[in-house]
């Protein structure tokens, strides 16, 4: 397993880093992370019956009623942390090693790509051939698996 830590500087005030830090922190794709996100709304879906007979579902669940305020608390902390981050990972292209990086408003993009100027350079986003994607290869030994299976089986 191969892990890099890329560090970029970027503008930006004490209380925008301090809430951008939370945010992300709140947004992290781990699995633990979206596995909290999941849980958050699933508990969030129990508020409906909650809010339309709450007499009834306090008395079934008991304790367990907080459950759905608890997850709606999770996913107002969810929207409000994608609201806030100034700067959010999109996503990571492993076989080029590249990051897509989503900014707040323009004006930030731009000091980012300034402060930045080497790794937001064209120069280290040209595309790979296909035959060095590691995807490709990895399709073709799950499909040559999946037909060996297949014969194995006799189908």
């Amino acid at each position: 397993m191969k892990s890099d830590v890329l560090y970029l500087t970027f503008p930006g005030c004490e209380k925008h880093a301090s809430e951008t830090d939370l945010a992300n922190i709140i947004l992290d794709k781990s699995p633990l992370m979206r596995l909290l996100h999941v849980m958050m709304f699933m508990a969030a879906l129990f508020t409906l019956p909650l809010i339309t007979r709450p007499k009834a579902f306090i008395a079934d669940v008991g304790w367990y009623a907080l459950l759905p305020l608890i997850g709606l608390l999770g996913v107002a902390g969810i929207v409000w942390a994608r609201r806030v981050s100034s700067v959010w990972p999109m996503r990571f292209d492993p076989d080029m090693d590249v990051i897509s990086i989503r900014f707040l408003d323009e004006d930030y993009a731009v000091k980012f790509r300034l402060a930045n100027r080497k790794a937001t350079s064209n120069d280290m986003t040209d595309a790979l051939p296909w035959y060095q994607r590691g995807l490709i290869w990895k399709v073709l030994v799950i499909a040559v698996f999946i037909a060996f299976l297949g014969k194995l089986t006799g189908g």
